[in-house]
């Protein structure tokens, strides 16, 4: 799991800022604050991160595994530059 790669993607989500370094650090705390959650309240085991870039639209997917139930999840999110 690409943390870095995650906050990439929820900086594009949230946009332009007037410090973009700052804006970077909050998005890496977002992603991590995220993958934080989704650990803590489906209890997986196991995270990846996979993501489009179409240019003005981006898809995101985490996809997630809990072992001893052998059970999958995935979160799909998407934005757009309009």
């Amino acid at each position: 799991m690409d943390v870095k790669q995650l906050g990439a993607w929820v900086q594009g989500a949230l946009g332009g800022a007037s410090n973009p370094q700052e804006l970077a650090v909050v998005s890496t705390s977002i992603a991590n604050e995220l993958l934080r959650a989704l650990k803590d309240d489906l209890q997986v085991d196991d995270i990846l991160w996979a993501f489009e870039d179409g240019g003005t639209e981006m898809t995101g997917n985490i996809y997630m595994a809990r072992n001893f139930d052998n059970r999958y999840f995935a979160l799909e999110m998407w934005w757009s530059i309009d």
